[in-house]
Order: C-alpha cells, then structure tokens, then sequence
C-alpha cells in the first residue's frame, strides 16, 4: 500500500461556495471565516465566474472550546469572538470584500446550550452570515477541497482518503466506489483533536494543567499509543479496509499537525 500524506490547508472558499453558490459574471470579493476550537482563520478571494483568486489569509488565535463548560460559552468568549471577526473583517474590506460568510466548528457544537444562539450574536453584531458546520459536512468539505486540487495536479487513478486533524475533532472522508453524489461519500467525524487528545494525554500522566508530555516515560509512551488505537475504533470499517488493502490508495493530511 502507498500512503502519501501531504500537508494541504482547507480551502475557506469551499464554505464561502457552500453558502454563497451564485456564479458571479463581474468579479466580486468575498470573505470567509473559519471558526475552530482554538483558533480562527480568514480568507479573502476575488471570484470571477469559476475562478477563484487569492487575496489574503490569516489566522489567529482564539480558543473557544477549551472555555466551554458544561455545555455553555462563556459571555466573555462571545465577546472576544465579536471583537476579532470584527477586526478581521475590517481587514477583508481593505481588501475590498463585500460578502462576508464563515462556519463554525468544534468548539461551538460543543456548546450545545448556547452555541447557536452565541454565534448568531457574533453574526448579527458583525453583519456576516455565520452558522455551525456538523462533523459530517465538516469531513465532506475537507475532501472536496482537496479532491480538487488533487485531481487537478494527479489524475484520477488513486483513490483519495482525506484525514482532516483540527484541535478539538478529526475527520475521516473518501468517495465510495462509483459514487457519483454526496450520499455516495464515507464520512466520520471524531470528537477528539490534536489539542484535545494532548490535554487527555497530559491528565491522564497526571501532569499539571498547561504543562507538556516532556520527558514522557516507556509506559506512558504504550499507553498513549493504546488510546490512540483505541480511537482508530471510531474510523469506519469501509476506509479502514481502503487502508489495508488498496495498493493505490493515497491519504492527505489537512491541518497543521500533519
């Protein structure tokens, strides 16, 4: 089997399409927000009927699930929130965007109590369309943004496993054999990320809150990698069984851990 696994950030502009699907025949500049668990992206692009050019990117911090509790967002994470889509949709406007969309991730599902009542404050407060993206689409919109490019450059002979590693969840996504729609498409989403998984790991070891893995001991090192197999349970047994036995089969990273 040849699993390749490449570094690829997600395209923002698969979420600016899905809410904003309308060609446009005069160029018009959009900007899409991508709110994670611990931190917040921005892209701008000047659309032109299909074509999508790049403008600007950026991201920032901004830690959102780590401050839920018991189901609830605090007021002050409201705030921040509002405080920096404002001012990164400031910087979209120097760059000239008019429409301004965005989803949110792991941390707002996780506030199951107020997280969407959080974020249509958020929106409402900085006139941009926002709503919370559900794990599946989440996964789903991985692998179409990298099923894009990736055909583009290789062709379509491999079949394509997109691993998407956030810091609060993972997405797993594949096409079906003779899919030819979304219901065709293999998705999970895990509720476990990078960040996530490091905080259980660091609790588990009993090391204190905010400290690190290092030095990290033989046992701790098996038990570590027992949880992580413990995990691997959650992936469906059609992408594992890709895994195991197609000889083509090519796995593409998304996200900054890769």
């Amino acid at each position: 089997m040849t699993n390749c696994i490449k570094k690829y950030s997600l395209s923002i502009s698969l979420l600016l399409s899905l809410c904003l699907s309308q060609a446009h025949a005069a160029s018009v500049v959009r900007c899409a927000f991508d709110i994670g668990s611990s931190e917040t992206k921005v892209s701008a692009a000047r659309i032109t009927g299909s074509e999508v050019e790049p403008l600007f990117r950026k991201l920032v911090k901004l830690p959102t699930k780590k401050t839920v509790k018991d189901g609830t967002l605090p007021e002050s994470t409201v705030n921040e929130l509002t405080q920096k889509l404002g001012e990164l949709k400031a910087l979209c406007e120097q760059q000239g965007a008019t429409e301004f969309v965005g989803g949110a991730t792991s941390g707002l599902r996780a506030a199951t109590n107020n997280g969407a009542q959080a974020l249509a404050k958020v929106a409402a407060d900085n006139g941009i369309q926002l709503r919370i993206v559900n794990g599946d689409e989440e996964a789903l919109l991985g692998y179409k943004a990298v099923e894009g490019e990736y055909r583009e450059k290789y062709g379509t002979q491999s079949h394509i496993v997109v691993w998407d590693i956030g810091g609060g969840s993972m997405q797993f996504a594949t096409r079906a054999l003779n899919s030819v729609t979304d219901a065709d498409f293999i998705v999970r989403s895990l509720p476990v990320g990078g960040t996530s998984f490091l905080d259980q790991l660091i609790a588990k070891t009993k090391r204190n809150e905010g400290a690190t893995l290092s030095p990290i001991s033989n046992g701790e090192i098996f038990n570590s990698i027992f949880d992580a197999r413990s995990l691997s349970a959650g992936v469906p047994k059609a992408i594992r069984d890709i895994l195991l036995f197609d000889k083509n089969v090519q796995v593409i990273g998304v996200g900054g851990l890769h």
